[in-house]
């Protein structure tokens, strides 16, 4: 509702003009969209429940399936032939694929509920590089791809350990799985005044400019060309955000497209 005077040349006032809109249909839609999103919020909070609740059990019996794959494995429960080792071998490694997806889920039920929980001990970020490097070794033979490690001798730092391996080997597996078959994927690490920097750049298909930050954005899988190699879950980077920030660093990447792209972060030295 509004007024306005109307008033001749010499100022004086001759008239009021008077507008009014009716906005009833106005706050009918306001209220609808605030009761869509209040439904929409819920629907979000069972959903993260559920996805925490199945992971939680998941990871029970993958764990006792994996230990008897060991047992197995290993003859205790009788001898095993050599392609029985072989098969027993590729079960492990898919039921610890499965293991780390687990986590990678619980821990992004975590961060999305602000409750990530992390135990602080000393870490060496060199020797946690080497160790996902090894990891993935079987994945980077198989498509005849070499992995250049460039880092200088690291000081050791306060964190998470086991959580600043995620962070590593979802970025090397990253690397590994949008490179083609007997290119380089490179390592660098580099010590700062107050921080530790690490890289994972590879020669892939890269990603335009204005992708680059919705990357680490939850259940973002990316647009053409580096989507169509292999769709992930979507939550690997985001999982990857959230440790790095709860550790008081930062994650981004840089990319030109058709030219490889480089994924940095950072972790605080005190």
């Amino acid at each position: 509702m509004s007024f306005a005077p109307v008033r001749k040349k010499e100022g004086k006032l001759i008239n009021i003009t008077f507008s009014a809109t009716d906005i009833t249909e106005l706050r009918k839609r306001e209220t609808e969209l605030q009761k869509a999103y209040e439904r929409l919020k819920v629907l979000d909070e069972i959903k993260s429940d559920f996805v925490s609740t199945a992971s939680h059990e998941l990871r029970t019996p993958l764990t006792i399936i994996r230990g008897y794959c060991e047992i197995l494995h290993d003859g205790l429960l009788g001898e095993t032939n050599e392609e029985q080792k072989s098969k027993l071998a590729v079960v492990i490694k898919k039921v610890d694929a499965l293991l780390r997806m687990v986590s990678r889920i619980l821990d992004f039920s975590a961060i999305e509920a602000g409750k990530l929980s992390m135990k602080i001990g000393n870490v060496s970020l060199v020797d946690i590089v080497k160790k996902e490097v090894g990891e993935l070794k079987p994945l980077t033979s198989e498509k005849n791809q070499r992995i250049s490690v460039e880092l200088p001798k690291l000081p050791i730092i306060k964190g998470n350990r086991e959580r600043i391996e995620m962070v590593c080997y979802n970025l090397i597996q990253n690397a590994v799985k949008h490179t083609p078959p007997g290119s380089k994927i490179r390592i660098e690490g580099k010590e700062h005044i107050d921080h530790l920097l690490l890289g994972v750049s590879d020669d892939g298909p890269g990603m335009p400019s204005h992708e680059l930050d919705k990357i680490f954005d939850r259940f973002y899988t990316g647009e053409k060309p580096r989507r169509d190699k292999e769709v992930g879950t979507g939550i690997g980077l985001a999982v990857c955000r959230g440790i790095v920030e709860a550790h008081g660093g930062r994650i981004w990447a840089e990319s030109k497209d058709g030219r490889g792209m480089s994924v940095y972060f950072t972790l605080p030295k005190k």
